[in-house]
């Protein structure tokens, strides 16, 4: 029996991403950007489910909202009954999520994953639920998204809270997790234009301390 539910990654090329993101000079902005786009694909390969990639190349529309709704309807045309949209900025992202959004789904549920910034990292939505006005209607790409997409949609499930990468600060802020997923991203953070290293290995050894415990950082989509 063929899937029901498809990925949908939604997201830059790695060189666009890099043109976009200040994760630091260009160099080290393309090899973090390759980096999180390679390890996204990584994780989704695994999941067993079909991937649709939409970047810039195929994305068609004046706005973000736009451009996600025609990419949604697309694969829905092709005859799934969900789909789990995903960006590639969320190297917290593992394949035991996509699972439990798809088990979710196959429930009759909808799934959200929220950031830590009022957006979300991840959104699984059956098609009877699925209208390109309601995902225009969002207010993509700010600390909205997450509050209205729950007011907006019925039997949601929500994901644990994850953390996403925008900027370099970010990649600071959340090396000491990312240290084993990312070392494409050690170079980056040695840069002195970043943070002294010694400085930074201090300051991530006490954020280590208090966030022990915690679960996997998460991306925003």
């Amino acid at each position: 029996m063929p899937p029901t539910t498809a990925i949908l990654l939604f997201s830059r090329s790695a060189s666009a991403e890099a043109a976009t993101k200040g994760f630091g000079r260009a160099t080290d902005s393309l090899s973090a950007s390759r980096a999180l786009l390679r390890r996204t694909r990584n994780t989704l390969g695994r999941s067993g489910l079909p991937v649709y990639h939409y970047d810039e190349g195929r994305q068609r529309g004046p706005s973000f909202g736009d451009r996600l709704a025609r990419a949604m309807a697309e694969v829905f045309a092709r005859g799934y009954e969900s789909i789990i949209v995903v960006g590639n900025d969320c190297p917290g992202l593992r394949v035991s999520h996509l699972d439990q959004a798809a088990r979710a789904l196959a429930e009759g549920r909808n799934v959200l994953g929220p950031d830590q910034r009022g957006g979300i990292w991840l959104l699984g939505l059956h098609r009877s639920h699925f209208t390109e006005p309601l995902i225009r209607g969002i207010s993509w790409q700010s600390h909205r998204v997450m509050t209205e997409l729950s007011a907006a949609l019925e039997e949601v499930v929500q994901l644990a809270r994850l953390a996403d990468l925008n900027d370099r600060g970010d990649v600071i802020r959340h090396w000491y997790l990312l240290r084993s997923m990312l070392p494409e991203l050690q170079g980056l953070l040695k840069r002195r234009s970043i943070m002294p290293f010694g400085r930074l290995l201090r300051r991530t050894t006490g954020a280590k301390q208090v966030a022990t415990g915690r679960g996997p950082p998460l991306g925003q989509l």
